[in-house]
Parts: structure tokens; C-alpha cells; sequence
């Protein structure tokens, strides 16, 4: 039957170009369409190397916004401000309902702030986010250290860091448990490593990076540019979290009311997740993604099902000396959406050629157009991509053809001869 099929294909080559360049049209646009959806899950599917499971972050404010810049020019100020802050982080630390309590400086999930920096190991240079965090802040988030301890304010850990790897797991080109010591990208401060953890994402969708993290201590908290930048984060017991919001703040209100500061907001972890995901537009492209492969689909399912009608209504009078000949109504319907496969099969060689291309040597171009484009590159990203286009294709094909070669099943092969003559 295929070599039949092929027969027929190339005897009507005129109509079956228009019908091949439509599909090859449409395989490429549902490609990228693809290749940014299955991206994107593979990124979600990804541990994120930290957990929001009852995890909270407490704002708290100062009363006058623009006091905080007096810290720098004000001795007494700035020592009112670091007790002030101390003693509220010591009550919130103290409330029954938490778990585990940190402070840190643009170190949380899902923040829109971020700090990045370089570092030396010997004379290789590794650039990554650095975070100033209290050591509470690995129990807070559930990062694990795989090697070393957390912080110690006994111990002096000013210039002692934890570090962990960036997604090819190594840290300046070197396996991140061998390294003892890094410097600063000055090369004026040497930081012993005390600790290697767990390699954690910004969030989901983002790879992983580098991260250095700091002893955070009163003065660096106090001293933070902005209370915007300043992170009570919260980890609550899990018997403890039902309305913890409400809870917390109609308990809490006044006593973390120390002047000059005073509680602002309490606010789940997983909202700031999705501030994040708005921030980042990344909601407004699957949107727009999901939007415009359901109108792809609609449109291509329609051009193909009326493309396909037309030629079967000129086909009949083929049809009635097949059924004439002992074919079933079955057979016939198989005979269409088997030639629609064909078609779509070879239309998914050329696609896939010319989606490679496009996805190497266009990439850039058609990222600042705003086309979905991942940049992802390699003969595992292609195959799957294929196999999954190719699929989605092959259902919307069948579903194309099946309507009308059902109808032409049903033709009396007697009238459709006796027409064509």
C-alpha cells in the first residue's frame, strides 16, 4: 500500500507541494512552540536544591523610609538600629510557631534583587551570586550542606564562607570539595571555605548558578541599603500552619513594634513565587505560548481538513471503482489518513532540517523578535522535539482526515461512477 501511496502522491505533485509546504510551515512553528514547553517543564521538573514548604518572610519597616541612610553618618543611630533589629529577629525567633528563623540580605528564593560578584581560586575566576545569611538560613530553606558546617558567630566566621556549584557542579573549574580556600575579585581578602552546599536555582525556570554565601551579622543587616533588602525568613511548623498569617500578626504586632522599626507584612514564600513569575513575565509567555498553539492548531486542523475535503470530493469517482473493486468502508478511511501520514512524514524531514538550521544559526535574530527560541541545542534536545511535534501532528492530521474520509467511505460507488462519466 506505501508504494501505492507514493504512486498517488507524486501523480498529483502539484496539489500535494501546497499541501507539503503547509505542513512544513506548520511542523516549524509547533516545533519552537514545543521546544520552549518541553524546556521549560524539564527546568520545573529540576530539583530547585531548596524547599517554601511553611516558609515565610516577615517585612519589617522603618518608620521613617529615608532614616535608614543616617546609619552611615550616625554612631548612635546605627547601634540603636543594630539592637533594635537583633530584638526583633530574637522574638520572632522565640514565637512558639517557628521552626527555624534567619536573617539574610537578597538571599531568598524568588527575589527580584540580586548581587552578583567574583571570586578567585588561584587564577581561575568563577562569577556567581553572593548572599549574606545567618546560619539558620540553610534550615529555613532546607539547603543541605554536603560537606563542612554552617556558620558559627563564635567562631569568628567573618571571612569564612559556603559555596556551592554552578550546573556543570564545579566551582572555577574545580571540583567544589577540594577547594579550601577563594579570593576576593580584588584579591585583597582570602575567605577560608568552611562549608559546601547543595547547588540551589534563583528559582524554577532559571539554571543553576554559583553561590557564595557570607556570615551575615548585625552590623551588615543594619548597615543594608534599604529595609527593602533586609529578610526576616521564617520556617514554620507544620501543626502550626493554618492561618499562621493572621495569627502571627494579631499576636506579634506590638511586640515587634521597637523603634524605629515595626512589622509591615507577613508573607508566604509561595507568593513571592508568584510575584516572581509575574516580575519575570515568564506567566504572560506560556500564556501567549498555550494562546497561539491552540489558534495554530485550530487553523491547521481546519486548512488541512478543508484541503483534504476538496480532494476527496475530486477523487470519487477513484473511491466508487474501489468499492466497486471489494473495498470496505474501513479500508477507505485508512487509505486517506495513511496518505495524510505520508504527507506528514516527509513534510517533517524537511521541517526538522530547517528547524535545526533556524534554532543554530538564527537563534538570536529571532529571539530579539520575540519568537519563542530556548536555545537549546543538541541531538537529545532535537530528537525529542521531533518525536514530540511530530506526534501532536500526526493526531491533528488524523483528526483532519478522518471527518472527510468517513463521508467518502459512504458514497455509492454506482452514482459516484455514473457521475464522473
Amino acid at each position: 500500500m506505501i508504494s501505492q501511496l507514493f504512486k498517488i502522491i507524486w501523480k498529483e505533485k502539484k496539489v500535494n507541494l501546497w499541501i507539503l509546504l503547509e505542513l512544513v510551515l506548520a511542523f516549524t512553528i509547533l516545533w519552537f512552540c514545543s521546544d520552549t514547553l518541553i524546556f521549560s517543564l524539564t527546568k520545573m521538573l529540576e530539583p530547585k536544591g531548596f524547599n517554601i514548604d511553611h516558609t515565610y518572610m516577615i517585612d519589617v519597616w522603618n518608620e521613617d523610609e529615608d532614616a535608614d541612610l543616617e546609619i552611615f553618618d550616625d554612631e548612635e543611630y546605627r547601634e540603636n538600629a543594630y539592637d533594635a533589629l537583633w530584638t526583633i529577629f530574637e522574638r520572632i525567633n522565640n514565637h512558639p510557631a517557628i521552626e527555624h528563623a534567619s536573617l539574610s540580605i537578597v538571599a531568598s528564593p524568588y527575589s527580584g534583587s540580586y548581587w552578583g560578584n567574583c571570586y578567585f581560586v588561584d587564577s581561575i575566576r568563577e562569577c556567581g551570586q553572593y548572599k549574606f545569611v545567618s546560619p539558620e538560613f540553610f534550615d529555613v530553606f532546607q539547603i543541605e550542606l554536603l560537606k563542612g558546617r554552617t556558620f558559627d558567630y563564635d567562631a569568628n566566621d567573618s571571612e569564612s564562607v559556603i559555596i556551592s556549584a554552578g550546573a556543570n557542579n564545579l566551582f572555577a573549574e574545580r571540583n567544589p570539595f577540594q577547594i579550601d580556600t577563594i579570593e576576593s575579585a580584588k584579591r585583597d581578602v582570602k575567605y577560608n571555605v568552611i562549608g559546601v552546599a547543595n547547588k540551589t536555582k534563583r528559582m524554577e525556570l532559571e539554571e543553576y548558578r554559583s553561590v557564595i554565601y557570607h556570615c551575615l551579622t548585625k552590623e551588615h543587616f543594619a548597615l543594608s541599603s534599604s529595609y527593602y533588602n533586609r529578610e526576616f525568613c521564617v520556617r514554620v511548623k507544620p501543626s502550626a500552619d493554618n492561618d499562621f498569617v493572621n495569627k502571627f500578626f494579631d499576636e506579634m504586632v506590638s511586640q515587634l513594634d521597637v523603634e524605629p522599626y515595626f512589622m509591615a507584612s507577613i508573607t508566604p514564600m509561595s507568593d513571592r513565587r508568584k510575584e516572581y513569575f509575574e516580575f519575570a513575565e515568564y506567566d504572560d509567555m506560556f500564556k501567549s505560548i498555550f494562546a497561539f498553539s491552540a489558534f495554530l492548531i485550530v487553523n491547521i486542523v481546519l486548512c488541512v481538513m478543508g484541503t483534504f475535503w476538496l480532494r476527496i470530493q475530486s477523487r470519487r469517482a477513484d473511491i466508487g471503482l474501489r468499492m466497486a473493486l471489494g473495498a470496505t468502508k474501513k479500508s477507505v478511511q485508512s487509505f486517506f489518513i495513511l496518505e495524510a501520514l505520508l504527507l506528514l512524514f516527509l513534510a517533517s524531514i524537511i521541517a526538522f532540517i530547517l528547524c535545526i538550521n533556524i534554532n543554530e544559526v538564527l537563534a538570536d535574530v529571532l529571539e530579539n523578535l520575540g519568537l519563542p527560541i530556548t536555545g537549546n541545542i543538541g541531538f537529545k534536545v532535537y530528537i525529542t522535539n521531533y518525536i514530540v511535534t511530530l506526534a501532536v501532528m500526526a493526531i491533528i492530521a488524523v483528526l483532519s482526515v478522518w471527518y472527510p474520509a468517513k463521508r467518502a467511505s459512504k458514497i455509492n460507488p454506482v452514482e459516484s461512477l455514473r457521475i464522473e462519466n
